[in-house]
């Protein structure tokens, strides 16, 4: 007890190498999206990890709730952990709370676990989703924790989620519904924030049902999808449909859908001049036009997208 009070003491006396810092953490969004982030990304709570840099094992905790942005408009929400001095790597992550992300295991029981035991899934159990999940955020940082009273570290967040909107012109006017119907393998993020695929879960089928404007007569369907654009051997299959008959890819089979990726790349392509970067755009716009005797086309500035060999033809 007597070296106990010592060794108190002389942490409040001055800061030593073995007392514990407090560590106030700002998580901010990056500069270049900060204005969609503050208006479009929903933050509903804010996760950090603290993993010992060297070794892995996890070390720490903290949350919030109700993330409080400051700033001036570019989002920056901040709160405090108790660590000792050294070396550590922070994973922050938004949205673990609700029902549409999870971690792999109890937050309460992450003793002796590691970096690369650890993930964040879409619930297995829903393997249809019919509306949009909550976005998911990802950051993560290598950082010394100084031997003093208050040390600050940072490290900046971005979605990992994408907003994706369906837009159909020309098709004559009905009353049915139609479907937009994306499938994914993608269902969960390591704490790389590397998408993987679950061999023992089902694809994520993403499918919003909706009905002709009587004004416009245009379609459109909006959907938040996981993973998008980090690798390019993503398998993301789409499928467009009024009451169950499918209008889209043009039927080469009874079970033909068209590649999501390609049509994002070349959409995004013909509309920017360059091609999209996953890693800052996050919404993207599919076009999609009815053409008389040939039906629907992905409309790329008067060129068509043939889903048979994934090209753009003229």
């Amino acid at each position: 007890m007597i070296f106990a009070g010592a060794m108190l003491a002389s942490c409040i006396d001055e800061i030593t190498d073995g007392c514990p810092t407090t560590v106030r953490f700002v998580v901010s969004a990056d500069e270049q999206i900060a204005a969609d982030f503050a208006e479009r990304y929903d933050v509903r709570t804010l996760h950090v990890f603290a993993f010992d840099a060297n070794t892995g094992l996890y070390v720490a905790q903290a949350e919030t709730a109700s993330p409080t942005r400051s700033g001036g408009g570019f989002s920056r929400y901040e709160f405090e952990m108790r660590l000792v001095p050294g070396d550590y790597r922070f994973v922050a992550w938004s949205n673990l709370d609700g029902p549409d992300h999870s971690l792999s295991r109890d937050k309460t029981q992450l003793d002796a676990s590691t970096i690369n035991d650890l993930y964040v899934s879409l619930d297995a159990s829903v393997p249809l989703l019919t509306t949009n999940i909550a976005d998911l955020h990802f950051g993560t940082s290598v950082q010394n924790v100084a031997p003093k009273r208050v040390s600050t570290v940072e490290t900046v967040i971005v979605p990992q989620t994408y907003r994706v909107n369906f837009v159909v012109t020309g098709l004559p006017a009905g009353n049915n519904n139609f479907n937009f119907t994306v499938t994914s393998d993608a269902r969960r993020h390591r704490f790389d924030s590397a998408v993987t695929t679950d061999a023992a879960a089902p694809r994520t089928t993403y499918r919003r049902s909706v009905q002709m404007s009587a004004q416009t007569g245009v379609i459109e369907g909006s959907m938040i999808i996981l993973g998008l654009g980090d690798t390019p051997s993503r398998d993301l299959r789409f499928v467009f449909d009024e009451g169950g008959s499918r209008l889209y890819p043009r039927p080469a089979s009874a079970n033909a859908t068209a590649d999501l990726m390609m049509m994002i790349i070349a959409s995004y392509t013909d509309q920017t001049g360059v091609a999209p970067d996953f890693g800052s755009i996050f919404e993207f716009t599919v076009p999609l036009k009815f053409e008389a005797g040939v039906g629907l086309v992905l409309d790329v500035n008067g060129w068509e997208y043939i889903e048979d060999n994934d090209k753009i033809m003229g």
